[in-house]
């Protein structure tokens, strides 16, 4: 297997596109360029071999189907999350909270106890 291959699997990067760490069988990448594989073209492999008669050499493209498995164990993940000291004022005074910030949120909310 070649470093490459190594680094893919090391990193945990999906054999097709490169990118994510999600799994092969569900990639929306393109095939291999090259051979149509199920990997991307960076990691092709070829492999020469020799034949007897004058000493030519002859390529042949190698397909190698790899599956990639990821097993995540709940109490390793971890999120990153944008929250933010934030004053709040009202007509009693004021208040510090921390507040969340989430881009693909479509809704704003707020703790009843923080409203009232």
């Amino acid at each position: 297997m070649s470093e490459k291959w190594d680094a893919a699997k090391r990193l945990r990067m999906c054999f097709r596109c490169l990118r994510g760490r999600h799994m092969q069988a569900t990639c929306r990448g393109k095939p291999c360029k090259i051979c149509r594989g199920g990997h991307h073209r960076l990691l092709h492999q070829e492999r020469t071999t020799r034949e007897g008669h004058e000493g030519s050499a002859q390529t042949t493209a190698v397909v190698t189907e790899h599956t990639a498995i990821s097993v995540n164990n709940v109490n390793t993940m971890r999120a990153y999350l944008k929250i933010v000291p934030v004053e709040l004022y009202g007509p009693e005074g004021s208040m510090k909270v921390l507040a969340l910030l989430d881009e693909g949120s479509t809704v704003t909310l707020i703790d009843e106890q923080v409203a009232n």
